[in-house]
C-alpha cells in the first residue's frame, strides 16, 4: 500500500525551504507535538549524498556567489594610495575583520543561547502537555482548558523565537570578502613596512652609534680621572707612611732628651704624693711638710722649666709636623670629595646609558613588531586569497549545503505534519456532520412522532366527521391529512437520505486513515531524526578534517571559524538527542 506521505518523494513538488537548520531542530524535539510514520523511502539520504558529494568535490567553487575570489593582480583591483592612506585603510580592513569575528561569536553564542531556551520551552510544555493529559483521563476539563491556553502560549512563544543560521551564513560571507580585501592590499603593505622598518633601523643605528660615542667619551674621561685620584693617593699614601716613620723618629727623640727628667718628675710626684699622705695623715706636721712641699714643687717647677728649655729646640719642628699631617689630611679630605663627585657622574651616567639601552631597546622592540607585521602581510600575501575562497568553499560546500539537507528533512516533516492537520479536519469536519446528522434524525424522529399522532387524530375526525354527515368539517379534515400526509413523507424522505451508516463508515475509515497516518509520522520522525543526526556527525568530521589540515598560523580567522562552527554543532546535536521522543497524540 501507498505510504500517505509518497508525495513527500517528489522533490520537484518542494520549493527551496525558507527554514534554517535551527528550527528544524525544534520540529523534532517538539515533544508530544505529532506521533511518527511508518517505514518510507528516504530522500534525505540521498538529499545526503548529494551533499557529502558536493563537501568532497575539489572543483566545487560557487564563483557566482564568491564573485571576489579572482585572481587579479592587487594594483589592478584597488587603487594606488599614498603610504598613510595604505596604512589607514589597512587598520580599517582589519578592524572591520576583528569587528566581524567578534559580531560572528556573539551570533554563535546567541545562537547556543536560543538552542538552551528551546530546550527549557520544550521542558515545561512537555510538562504541561502531560498535565493536561492526565486532566484528560480524569475528566477535569476545567483544568485541561487551562492547561491548554498556557500550552498554547509555550507554541506560540517557540514559534516566536527566530534562528540566526542566516546572519551566521551573511557574517561568514563578510569576513571572506574582507580576508580577500586584506590579501590584496598585503603588497603595498609590505612595502609600506618594509620602508617603515629600514627607516627605523636607520634611526636606530644612529642613535645607537651617537650614544655609543657619547658614552665612550664620558666613560674615557672618567677613566681619565680615576686614574689621576688613584695617583695622587697612591703618593698621600707614602707622604703619610714617610709622616708616620717621621712622626716616631721625633717622638722618640723628645722622649730620649727628657727621659732623665721624666724619671725625676716622676720619683718627685711620688714623693709629693706621700708627703700629702702624710699631711693629711699627720695633722700636727701639717706646716713642716708644707714648707717641704713648697720645696718640693719650687724643685719641679725648675725641672718643668729645664725640660722646657731643653724641648724648646724640637718643638717648632713638632709644630711643623702637625701641620705636614693637617696638610695630608685636607688633601686627602679633597680627594674624597673629588671622588665622590666622580661616583655621581659615574650614576649619572649609568643611568644615562641605562635609558640609552632601554631607548635602543624600545627601537628593537618597534622593529621587532614591523617584523611581525610584515610576517602577517606576507601571510596575507601569500595565503588570504585561498583562506577567502576556502572560507567561502566550506561556508557553501559544508555550512549551506549542510543546513539546506536539514531543511529539506524539514520540509518533509512538515508536509507530513500538515497532511496530519489536514485528515484532522475532515475528521473534525465528518464528527461535526455526524452531530449534525444525529440532531437532526432525532428532530426528524420527535417531528414524524407528532405527524402521526397528528394524523391518527385527524384521521378520528375525519371518520366522526363523515358518520355526522360534517362534509364541510371533512372536506377540511381531508384536506389537513393530506398535507399531514405529504409531510410525513418528506420527513421518512429526509430520513432515508441521511444515511447514518455512510456517513459513520467513511467517519471510521478517516480515522483509520489518521491512525496510520500517526504511525507514518512517528517512523518518519524518528527517520528524520536519525537523517539529522547523521549529517551534524558527517559536518562535524568534515570540519575536523579541515581544522586538522590547518594547523599552521596560515589561516587564522578560518580557524576561528571554524571553531565556532564546530561548537555550534556540538550544541545542535546536543539539543537534538538530549530530548525525548513524545509526541503529541491527537
Amino acid at each position: 500500500m501507498t505510504s500517505a506521505f509518497s508525495f513527500i518523494n517528489n522533490k520537484k513538488s518542494l520549493k527551496k525551504p525558507n527554514s534554517l537548520s535551527s528550527s528544524l531542530i525544534d520540529e523534532l524535539y517538539d515533544s508530544k507535538d505529532f506521533s511518527s510514520f511508518v517505514n518510507q523511502p528516504s530522500p534525505s539520504k540521498q538529499y545526503a549524498s548529494m551533499y557529502e558529494r558536493k563537501s568532497s568535490s575539489p572543483n566545487n567553487v560557487q564563483h557566482s556567489s564568491f564573485h571576489f575570489t579572482t585572481s587579479t593582480d592587487s594594483n589592478e583591483t584597488l587603487p594606488k594610495l599614498e603610504p598613510r592612506m595604505q596604512k589607514n585603510m589597512w587598520t580599517l580592513v582589519q578592524n572591520k575583520r576583528k569587528t566581524l569575528s567578534s559580531q560572528l561569536g556573539q551570533l554563535y553564542h546567541d545562537q547556543r543561547e536560543i538552542e538552551k531556551r528551546r530546550r527549557d520551552i520544550k521542558q515545561e510544555l512537555e510538562k504541561v502537555t502531560d498535565q493536561k493529559e492526565q486532566a484528560l483521563h480524569d475528566q477535569n476539563f476545567v483544568s485541561a482548558r487551562d492547561l491548554q491556553l498556557e500550552e498554547i502560549k509555550y507554541r506560540k512563544e517557540l514559534e516566536s523565537i527566530k534562528p540566526v543560521s542566516r546572519q551566521i551564513q551573511l557574517l561568514w560571507r563578510k569576513i571572506a570578502e574582507v580576508l580577500m580585501e586584506e590579501a590584496d592590499r598585503a603588497q603595498d603593505m609590505q612595502s609600506f613596512f618594509e620602508e617603515k622598518k629600514k627607516e627605523k633601523k636607520r634611526e636606530c643605528d644612529h642613535y645607537a652609534k651617537n650614544m655609543d660615542h657619547k658614552d665612550e667619551v664620558l666613560l674615557e674621561k672618567i677613566r681619565l680621572k680615576r686614574e689621576e685620584i688613584h695617583n695622587q693617593r697612591s703618593e698621600i699614601a707614602l707622604d703619610v707612611e714617610l709622616w708616620k716613620r717621621n712622626d716616631a723618629e721625633l717622638n722618640e727623640k723628645m722622649y730620649e732628651m727628657v727621659m732623665d727628667d721624666i724619671e725625676k718628675k716622676k720619683d718627685l710626684e711620688e714623693k709629693s704624693f706621700q708627703v700629702q699622705n702624710e699631711i693629711n695623715g699627720l695633722l700636727e706636721k701639717v706646716r713642716l711638710l708644707e714648707g717641704e712641699k713648697g720645696v718640693y714643687e719650687a724643685q719641679i717647677a725648675e725641672l718643668d722649666k729645664v725640660m722646657e728649655n731643653k724641648l724648646k729646640p724640637v718643638t717648632d719642628k713638632k709644630i711643623t709636623h702637625e701641620q705636614e699631617m693637617e696638610d695630608i689630611n685636607q688633601r686627602q679630605k679633597e680627594m674624597d670629595e673629588k671622588s665622590d663627585m666622580l661616583d655621581k657622574e659615574d650614576m649619572k651616567l649609568n643611568t644615562e646609558m641605562k635609558l640609552h639601552s632601554e631607548e635602543k631597546a624600545r627601537g628593537l622592540k618597534e622593529i621587532e613588531e614591523l617584523d611581525a607585521n610584515i610576517k602577517i602581510i606576507v601571510n596575507k600575501k601569500m595565503y588570504g586569497k585561498e583562506e577567502a575562497k576556502e572560507t567561502m568553499n566550506i561556508l557553501q560546500n559544508q555550512i549551506e549545503a549542510r543546513d539546506e539537507a536539514i531543511d529539506f528533512e524539514g520540509v518533509r516533516l512538515k508536509e507530513a505534519k500538515n497532511m496530519i492537520h489536514d485528515i484532522i479536519e475532515q475528521v473534525d469536519s465528518l464528527q461535526s456532520s455526524e452531530y449534525e446528522h444525529e440532531q437532526r434524525q432525532m428532530q426528524l424522529d420527535y417531528t414524524t412522532l407528532q405527524l402521526s399522532s397528528k394524523l391518527k387524530n385527524l384521521q378520528r375526525q375525519r371518520q366522526l366527521a363523515a358518520e355526522t354527515e360534517q362534509y364541510e368539517k371533512l372536506s377540511l379534515v381531508c384536506e389537513q391529512i393530506g398535507l399531514a400526509e405529504e409531510h410525513l413523507d418528506r420527513m421518512e424522505k429526509e430520513k432515508a437520505s441521511l444515511n447514518p451508516e455512510e456517513l459513520q463508515m467513511r467517519l471510521s475509515k478517516k480515522k483509520d486513515e489518521l491512525k496510520k497516518t500517526k504511525e507514518e509520522y512517528r517512523t518518519l520522525k524518528i527517520e528524520i531524526e536519525n537523517n539529522i543526526e547523521n549529517i551534524l556527525s558527517n559536518s562535524y568530521k568534515e570540519l575536523m578534517k579541515l581544522k586538522d589540515n590547518h594547523q599552521g598560523d596560515t589561516a587564522p580567522t578560518l580557524k576561528e571559524l571554524i571553531e565556532h562552527e564546530l561548537i555550534s554543532i556540538k550544541a545542535q546535536t546536543n539539543a537534538l538527542t538530549g530530548q525525548e521522543n513524545n509526541l503529541m497524540f491527537f
